[in-house]
């Protein structure tokens, strides 16, 4: 049960990584409408240092959400785990979580207007998908 609870940070990472992907979404949105006097290369540059930035920004601003989506996927792993047990549950159980954090980052993204944040249903599906197959190769 710990590995399946300690494997939760594949989500988080790709969470990360999604919102890397919504900084390049905007910047080579800014470049191809030509807000952005840059290459394509000093784009993919820039929003590497500016994900950073972005991040940290995000998470500092943001606190209290990431907070809850984290203790939130860990709570709903935990009550899955206890409620569907076996290995044969694992992908009821994964299932599941995508349906619970895909509904609850469109309505995150929807509510703040921020319909960029949408790319993090996608990264979290993508992780998911990752963390099934980290599970099953390990039992």
């Amino acid at each position: 049960m710990k590995k399946y609870l300690l494997s939760n940070w594949i989500n988080l990472l790709g969470t990360i990584i999604g919102l890397y992907f919504i900084v390049l979404f905007k910047a080579l949105q800014q470049l191809f409408t030509g807000e952005r006097g840059f290459t394509i290369e000093t784009v993919f540059i820039e929003t590497i240092g500016g994900s950073f930035i972005y991040a940290y920004g995000f998470f500092i601003q943001n606190l209290i959400p990431f907070l809850i989506y984290a203790g939130l996927l860990f709570l709903i792993d935990y009550i899955l785990l206890l409620s569907l047990k076996g290995k044969e549950n694992l992908m009821k159980r994964m299932n599941i979580e995508i349906i619970i954090f895909v509904a609850l980052f469109f309505a995150y993204s929807i509510s703040e207007e921020g319909y960029s944040l949408l790319i993090l249903s996608f990264a979290f599906v993508a992780s998911q998908w990752l963390r099934k197959r980290k599970l099953k190769k390990e039992d």
